[in-house]
């Protein structure tokens, strides 16, 4: 899935100290899921992903990173419960 591929991938971008680049990473693969309508319309896995994507807007690097990688664990332990 996306959100496994791209934990897989920025996690070591992140720990080579490039949280902006995690960041990014994190951002773009959530808001894929939300532009194609992966995540249906008004449902919580929808209202999260939102959410998360604009609190990362106004945060550094580091907390970004961590609020959109908070938001990607809590959807997949959504799918895998």
């Amino acid at each position: 899935p996306a959100l496994t591929a791209a934990i897989e991938q920025g996690v070591p971008v992140f720990n080579q100290g490039d949280a902006k680049g995690c960041a990014a990473m994190y951002s773009q693969t959530l808001r894929a899921l939300v532009d194609k309508d992966h995540l249906g319309q008004g449902t919580w896995a929808s209202q999260l992903t939102r959410s998360a994507l604009a609190q990362a807007t106004k945060e550094g690097p580091t907390e970004a990173a961590w609020t959109l990688r908070r938001a990607m664990d809590a959807l997949l332990r959504s799918v895998s419960d």
